[in-house]
């Protein structure tokens, strides 16, 4: 008799156990998004969504979260909770860090209860902390209905994990400005070779150079070549058209590629003379005819 009493009550709570996971709740109450990473100081939101709920009319829940590593900033009411009821609000209540108190209700004559799926509230919070992962959960939650009932719901929890900003990359060095060249060419090696109407000049700089030649028949000179137009470091001037057997002064200038410029002390060459005419040979001697004559024989 007793054994048969125990399989009388057996059964059923199998069947009980068997079957319990089906009878999950249509309701569903959740934070939006589940799982984000933020950084320090950075500020985030979620939404607090529900979805398949019937004839709600308020809503309230204890809001637990490490404060330590998140601080709230602001709740503000959704559109699902607040559609065609001006006068629903939220009230918020932070009893201690990391614990919130909330409840939202619709009140007002022209408020009635809201059916279907959205969004409850929209919370905000801070990071402050860096931590591999925090939870947001509820407690003491619940939902009414319009005739005061309570209203079964899941409610799902959130995770966030806060990470220190990746630092700035430090900003490359400036190129270090290329040095100017404050340096005057400076001028070697200068040859003049003269001929009776022409000279030709000859020297060199240490850098590459742009160069040009005044000239004259004093140290006033008066006269010039044309300045070079590719920059080299040998430089030779042929000077045409001069007076023969005369004394010419020069100078020379260099301009360097920076523009720095240099010039030669005076310097001077001689052209040569013109050589002598070579004399004209002397006239020959006139012969005066011999007469000869012929005395004839006696």
């Amino acid at each position: 008799m007793h054994i048969f009493k125990w399989k009388k009550y057996i059964f059923p709570t199998l069947l009980l156990f068997l079957f319990l996971p089906n009878f999950a709740f249509a309701e569903t109450v959740s934070l939006v998004p589940a799982e984000q990473e933020i950084e320090i100081t950075e500020e985030f939101t979620l939404d607090l969504n529900i979805d398949q709920v019937q004839d709600l009319v308020g809503v309230s829940f204890d809001l637990i979260f490490d404060a330590n590593s998140i601080e709230y900033s602001n709740l503000a009411i959704g559109s699902f909770m607040s559609q065609a009821c001006p006068m629903a609000m939220p009230m918020v209540s932070e009893i201690t860090p990391g614990h919130l108190i909330v409840g939202m209700v619709r009140f007002g004559p022209i408020c009635q209860s809201v059916s279907g799926s959205g969004t409850l509230a929209e919370i905000s919070f801070v990071a402050k902390n860096p931590v591999i992962e925090t939870e947001i959960s509820f407690s003491n939650q619940g939902l009414t209905s319009s005739d005061m009932s309570c209203i079964q719901a899941d409610w799902q929890t959130a995770k966030v994990t806060i990470v220190a900003p990746e630092p700035e990359p430090e900003p490359e060095p400036e190129p270090e400005p290329e040095p100017v060249d404050e340096i005057a060419p400076v001028i070697s090696d200068i040859n003049a070779q003269a001929d009776t109407s022409f000279a030709l000049i000859a020297f060199s700089t240490d850098e590459l150079a742009f160069t040009s030649i005044d000239y004259g028949i004093d140290a006033t000179y008066g006269q010039s070549t044309i300045a070079t137009t590719t920059p080299c470091l040998s430089h030779s001037f042929l000077i045409e058209s001069l007076i023969p057997e005369t004394i010419y002064h020069f100078k020379i200038t260099a301009n360097d590629e920076c523009d720095n410029t240099t010039v030669s002390s005076d310097n001077i060459f001689t052209t040569l003379a013109l050589p002598e005419p070579e004399p004209e040979p002397e006239p020959e001697p006139e012969i005066e005819p011999v007469v000869v004559s012929l005395i004839p024989a006696i």
